[in-house]
């Protein structure tokens, strides 16, 4: 019969998350040892096992853990409402969100980083839903924009949001993986303002 989750107090829950993200992405999901993690957290087997039913459970938590505090911090624009002049403010205040959101909890790269490490078909679910997501409100955006006349109009708009995605995607990667560089910062402004001039509508 299913584990019915249990709440687990603070300081022993981000224990467990930090141990956890380290596992996957020294080891990947598929070789991350349960073991390791407990032992890493510092609680006992017999707890883990009341709040979370196995490793996959635990992997779908820091899944669930990175989307809830980026969407905390994150001011998504309805985009149906964005003017003309509102458009491009309101997206790069949203890139400069998610900046801070990393910066105010450094342990999330970690976790950003075992998605983006997960490999095995079975660790990847969560990952495609959170892109799928992703995807879909670039997509939309990037419609919108063309139909205010601030995104370029020359290309398939499905074309311009896959483009923008797997750059951002692809940043954000080499970004985590160099997180304590200070010229890191400084090297992701520069390409999304190229990114972005690559959408804008020409003048």
């Amino acid at each position: 019969m299913p584990r019915t989750a249990q709440p687990l107090d603070a300081r022993r829950r981000q224990r467990l998350r930090a141990a956890a993200a380290e596992e996957f992405v020294t080891h990947g999901y598929e070789r991350a040892s349960l073991n390791r993690i407990i032992d890493g957290a510092g609680i006992a087997k017999s707890s883990f096992y009341h709040y979370f039913e196995d490793k996959r459970a635990l992997y779908a938590d820091l899944v669930a853990h990175l989307e809830r505090t980026v969407g905390e911090c994150l001011r998504v624009p309805g985009l149906d409402r964005l003017t003309r002049a509102e458009f491009w403010p309101a997206v790069e205040g949203m890139v400069e969100d998610l900046g801070r959101a990393l910066d105010g909890a450094p342990e999330l790269a970690t976790v950003a980083r075992v998605l983006y490490d997960a490999g095995p078909a079975e660790a990847t679910p969560e990952l495609s839903r959170v892109l799928e997501g992703a995807r879909a409100w670039v997509a939309r955006a990037i419609t919108h924009g063309q139909d205010l006349g601030v995104v370029r109009r020359d290309l398939p708009p499905d074309l311009l949001a896959r483009l923008a995605l797997a750059v951002f995607v692809e940043l954000d990667k080499w970004a985590l993986e160099h997180f304590d560089d200070p010229r890191t910062t400084g090297a992701a402004d520069t390409t999304m303002r190229t990114l972005f001039a690559m959408l804008r509508e020409a003048r």
